[in-house]
């Protein structure tokens, strides 16, 4: 669940650097306002939440605990100043009121929407790919033991 979230942080943000000036990040509030971050955060909490129930449905009783916990610490509110950093630092003034403009329009709109579902797509699948080919995997982590073993035999 952490990782769902934390990935569409990542995923949006990129790396930090060094602080921008006020009218890079005040272009980067602007940009996180055209996102609809805080909704957007909100989404991705909840249905992050609902996968890794169903995955453990021994969670179940602990939901309100799981969303009360990422909300304080992944939710929009307690990361925006932070965020607004990252996106100064990532991206200039300029490079932040193009996207902007984007995010105004229909396409952007859409992507906005369509963004928690897609994370939370990509996420199983990716977790139905490495199980599909657990075998695979189990078979390389034995081989490289045993070659590690036998450097350490010699």
């Amino acid at each position: 669940m952490i990782r769902h979230a934390a990935l569409v942080v990542l995923l949006l943000v990129g790396s930090t650097a060094s602080a921008a000036d006020q009218a890079t990040t005040d272009a980067a509030y602007e940009l996180m306002d055209a996102l609809q971050l805080k909704t957007l955060l909100a989404d991705t909490i909840e249905q992050s939440t609902t996968i890794e129930i169903e995955k453990n449905p021994a969670l179940g009783p602990y939901r309100k605990v799981f969303l009360e916990f990422m909300n304080k610490h992944m939710g929009y509110d307690s990361i925006k100043a932070d965020l607004a950093t990252m996106y100064a630092d990532v991206f200039t003034e300029q490079e932040l009121k193009q996207l902007v403009a984007f995010y105004h329009t229909p396409v952007g709109r859409k992507s906005i929407q369509k963004m928690p579902e897609l994370m939370a797509r990509s996420g199983q699948y990716g977790e139905q790919k490495v199980r599909d080919n657990i075998g695979e995997l189990q078979a390389m982590i034995a081989a490289e033991a045993q070659r590690l073993q036998s450097l350490q035999s010699k």
